[in-house]
Protein backbone atom coordinates (compact mmCIF):
# COMPACT_ATOMS: atom_id res chain seq x y z
CA UNK A 1 0.00 0.00 0.00
CA UNK A 2 3.41 2.18 -0.35
CA UNK A 3 1.75 3.85 -3.60
CA UNK A 4 -1.74 5.14 -4.01
CA UNK A 5 -4.24 7.34 -5.60
CA UNK A 6 -7.07 9.23 -4.51
CA UNK A 7 -10.67 8.78 -6.31
CA UNK A 8 -13.51 11.01 -6.02
CA UNK A 9 -16.80 10.12 -7.45
CA UNK A 10 -19.03 12.89 -7.04
CA UNK A 11 -21.82 11.09 -8.38
CA UNK A 12 -22.52 8.02 -5.27
CA UNK A 13 -20.46 11.22 -2.76
CA UNK A 14 -17.78 8.35 -1.43
CA UNK A 15 -14.02 8.39 -1.92
CA UNK A 16 -11.77 5.66 -2.02
CA UNK A 17 -7.73 4.83 -2.24
CA UNK A 18 -6.81 3.08 -4.93
CA UNK A 19 -3.23 1.48 -5.65
CA UNK A 20 -1.33 1.65 -8.75
CA UNK A 21 -3.06 -1.13 -10.50
CA UNK A 22 -6.04 1.35 -9.90
CA UNK A 23 -7.85 -2.04 -7.67
CA UNK A 24 -9.94 -0.26 -4.70
CA UNK A 25 -7.72 -0.26 -1.27
CA UNK A 26 -9.56 1.75 1.55
CA UNK A 27 -13.15 3.49 0.99
CA UNK A 28 -14.14 6.40 3.00
CA UNK A 29 -16.98 8.77 3.34
CA UNK A 30 -14.78 11.88 2.75
CA UNK A 31 -11.06 12.86 3.45
CA UNK A 32 -8.41 15.79 3.91
CA UNK A 33 -5.34 16.53 1.73
CA UNK A 34 -2.35 14.86 3.64
CA UNK A 35 -0.32 17.11 5.83
CA UNK A 36 2.50 16.76 7.52
CA UNK A 37 2.15 12.73 6.30
CA UNK A 38 -1.55 12.86 7.62
CA UNK A 39 -4.84 12.63 6.62
CA UNK A 40 -8.56 12.97 8.08
CA UNK A 41 -10.84 10.08 6.83
CA UNK A 42 -14.47 10.10 7.37
CA UNK A 43 -16.29 6.62 8.29
CA UNK A 44 -19.77 5.89 9.25
CA UNK A 45 -19.68 9.68 10.34
CA UNK A 46 -16.86 9.79 12.49
CA UNK A 47 -13.64 10.95 11.79
CA UNK A 48 -10.30 9.46 11.93
CA UNK A 49 -6.46 9.60 10.77
CA UNK A 50 -4.43 7.81 8.06
CA UNK A 51 -0.99 7.26 7.08
CA UNK A 52 0.32 7.83 3.96
CA UNK A 53 0.29 3.89 3.61
CA UNK A 54 -3.62 4.12 4.50
CA UNK A 55 -2.90 2.81 8.00
CA UNK A 56 -5.38 3.74 10.29
CA UNK A 57 -3.34 6.45 12.74
CA UNK A 58 -6.51 6.85 14.42
CA UNK A 59 -9.42 5.01 14.05
CA UNK A 60 -13.12 7.42 13.40
CA UNK A 61 -14.79 8.35 16.46
CA UNK A 62 -14.37 11.80 16.57
CA UNK A 63 -17.08 14.40 15.16
CA UNK A 64 -14.63 17.08 13.75
CA UNK A 65 -11.01 16.62 12.45
CA UNK A 66 -8.76 19.50 11.45
CA UNK A 67 -5.72 19.34 9.45
CA UNK A 68 -1.81 18.34 10.98
CA UNK A 69 0.44 21.77 11.82
CA UNK A 70 3.87 21.60 13.84
CA UNK A 71 2.45 18.28 14.68
CA UNK A 72 -0.45 18.66 16.12
CA UNK A 73 -4.39 18.93 15.25
CA UNK A 74 -7.61 20.05 16.85
CA UNK A 75 -10.61 17.64 17.06
CA UNK A 76 -14.15 17.55 18.08
CA UNK A 77 -15.89 14.97 20.60
CA UNK A 78 -18.95 15.24 22.21
CA UNK A 79 -19.52 18.28 20.62
CA UNK A 80 -15.99 19.60 22.53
Amino acid sequence: MKNFYFSRYFTFSLLFIVNLAYSQMLQFDDIFLFSEGIAGVKVDGKWGYIDKTGKYITHPKFDKVNSFKEGRANVKVDGK
